[in-house]
């Protein structure tokens, strides 16, 4: 059995952005994504293409992936052709989830928090479902901005009789649109994932360490910036109207030679980049001036050889709200 030290914490480290500034793609971070997604959805819409105008920068769903019509009036007789269109961009808050509500279906409303797309862009009514007793609305529900925000980022129309099924990542939505009295079904299919700002993604390394010297039963291990940052250390360019995420929590175990375990456990966290002595490259890499937000990704890590999970944790954390209190003379390092 392993003599556990009387000690309760065999080392506090941080780990982020160091001065070397090493970019992953020339090591063994190679080939790990990063969550540089597309744009995401920000907006929704019903178009009637024969009468309203496509505006810039909106897209039209006018065919499924196999080439199929996806007017959502197909086959109501004298209908105008109707179809979805959507835009993506940073410009506003993005769209996090989408819906369908009927009346007949849903006696107990449209979605929370969702918003029922009730006109067209040229103000006719949107109503899906030509010929049915009762039409068929879309809704969306718009999220805020937030530097890490799972949204839709892509939708697509499907008709199931035609043998075609939603695209790997997709989900349907479970409400056919085209429910008129020879309409063929077709259906909304959107794909989430996380949105992040543009970055730019370096090597994890060891910023301040306590004790300076290791303990020789268990030597402080010299890859413990990438247990502490798998994915490496994210410089990314926020707007300014963005919000910090809350710090994330994680956990890892070393086991030496010997068989002896020491347990991490990590505290994640965003701040501002202002100085570092590469921040012109910095900037250069992502495209941007000196007067761009940078935020870069922090951790405080607790390695002890007791698996007191929540506790530490609670340390850690309380750590952190100190060091982004008003008046703090001192940096958390200290």
């Amino acid at each position: 059995m392993e003599d556990k030290p009387e000690r309760l914490v065999d080392y506090f480290v941080t780990v982020g952005l160091g001065s070397t500034a090493i970019p992953f793609e020339s090591n063994a971070l190679e080939g790990v994504d990063h969550g540089n997604s597309c744009d995401p959805v920000t907006d929704i819409a019903i178009i009637f293409r024969k009468s309203e105008a496509l505006p810039k920068g909106y897209k039209c769903l006018e065919k499924t992936g196999n080439g199929t019509g996806a007017n959502l009036n197909s086959g109501a007789m004298f209908a105008p052709a109707m179809f979805i269109c959507y835009a993506q961009g940073r410009d506003k808050a993005p769209i996090v989830d989408i819906g369908a509500y009927c009346e007949d279906l849903h006696s107990k409303g449209p979605p929370k928090n969702h918003v029922l797309i009730t006109r067209s862009l040229g103000d006719r009514d949107a109503g899906l479902s030509s010929g049915a007793k009762h039409p068929t609305y879309l809704t969306c529900k718009r999220g805020v901005f937030r530097a890490h925000n799972v949204a839709i980022t892509a939708l697509c129309i499907i008709a199931p009789a035609k043998g075609e099924e939603p695209p790997p990542g997709y989900k349907k939505l479970n409400m056919d649109l085209n429910r008129g009295r020879q309409g063929q079904g077709l259906y909304l299919c959107y794909k989430k994932r996380i949105v992040r700002p543009p970055s730019v993604p370096y090597i994890p390394e060891l910023l301040c360490r306590y004790p300076m010297e290791d303990y020789p039963e268990f030597p402080l291990a010299g890859n413990i910036p990438l247990f502490c940052c798998p994915f490496g250390v994210s410089v990314e360019h926020w707007e300014k109207s963005v919000s910090f995420p809350l710090p994330t929590f994680s956990t890892f175990a070393l086991t030496n030679e010997l068989g002896h375990c020491m347990y991490g456990v990590v505290v994640e966290f965003y701040e501002d980049l202002k100085q570092h002595e590469k921040l012109a490259a910095i900037q250069g890499a992502l495209g941007v001036d000196d007067k761009a937000e940078l935020k870069v990704n922090k951790c405080i890590c607790v390695l002890s050889h007791w698996p007191f999970f929540s506790s530490f944790k609670a340390f850690l954390s309380n750590l952190y709200r100190l060091s982004i209190s008003p008046g703090l003379p001192l940096p958390l390092e200290r």
